[in-house]
Formats: C-alpha cells, structure tokens, sequence
C-alpha cells in the first residue's frame, strides 16, 4: 500500500554537509528517530536495522536516514562517534538533524512517526520504508525482529520494481 508522501526537506549529516530528500529520489530508504545519549531502546533499534538491512549495504539504491529528536546535544561530531560505534555503512546510512520546528514538521508531517515534543526521548520505535517515489509504504516496529524480518522482505520487493506504479 502507499500510505503518504514524503515531500521535500532538507538535513545536516554526520557527514557535515546539507543533504535534500530529492537526493533519495529513485531509491529505496528507510527513516527513523534516535538520539545518540539513549540508554534506551535507541540502540537496539539500530543494531535491528543494520542487521535488517546489511544485505543492501553495497546497493546504491537504498539508503537510510536516522534523524535525531536531540538537535541540541547531537552534534555533527557525535552523529560520526554514533556512526562508528556501530559501524554503520555511511556511504548509505546518514544520521542527521535538523532544528526542533523543522523537527515537528518532518516527523509528524512527512514521515508521520510519532515523539512527544515536550520529551523526545519518548519516540516511536517505528522505521518508515519509503519507495523510489517518496512514497510511504509501511511502518515496522524495530524493536520486534519478526517486523524486521518483514521490512528486510519488503525492501527486496521494492528494490526489484525498478518501475514503481504511478497509484
């Protein structure tokens, strides 16, 4: 199903540079909400997904896109350290953030995944899978590995429509 579609935004990455979704344009990607102080489940939802998906490391069309809920302690410097500490493939996997309004827009607008804005530690779990169009196409609980079995599935499918239909 295609459940909503993602529109344009822009970010700062790990990597020190200004991204734009369009840049995603024509690939398979997944978004989702971390915080790199989380004792909680924040690394193991990262660890998930990096299992979920290391089968597409090499494939340059997919990407992966963590977006921090904590702009203000997540500096470029610690989204790297981040990056390191679980030897996330960076040429596909940015960390990013943006300011706390852009924040409110991107989550609950664009990739429609919940926090509470008063305590974002208190984010969704869920990674959003978005096809080659920005289309939203399903939410997968990354804390359940039975979800991400489903998502590492789901991007296969998606990775083999070269074509995806214009619904």
């Amino acid at each position: 199903p295609i459940l909503n579609q993602v529109t344009p935004f822009n970010f700062h990455a790990h990597d020190n540079k200004q991204h734009s979704i369009d840049s995603y344009m024509g690939k398979v990607w997944t978004a989702n909400l971390f915080f790199t102080s989380c004792a909680g489940i924040c690394p193991m939802i990262t660890a998930n997904l990096r299992s979920a998906t290391a089968a597409f490391e090499s494939n340059l069309s997919f990407a992966q896109l963590s977006l921090s809920v904590d702009p203000e302690t997540d500096s470029v410097d610690k989204l790297a350290e981040y990056a390191d500490r679980f030897d996330l493939d960076q040429q596909n996997w940015l960390l990013a953030r943006v300011n706390r309004e852009q924040l409110k827009d991107i989550a609950l607008k664009k990739l429609r995944i919940g926090y509470d804005q008063s305590e974002p530690s208190l984010h969704s779990p869920h990674t959003v899978l978005i096809d080659q169009r920005l289309r939203i196409r399903g939410y997968y609980d990354a804390t359940d590995l039975d979800a991400m079995k489903k998502l590492t599935k789901d991007i296969k499918i998606l990775l083999q429509d070269n074509h995806p239909s214009h619904d």
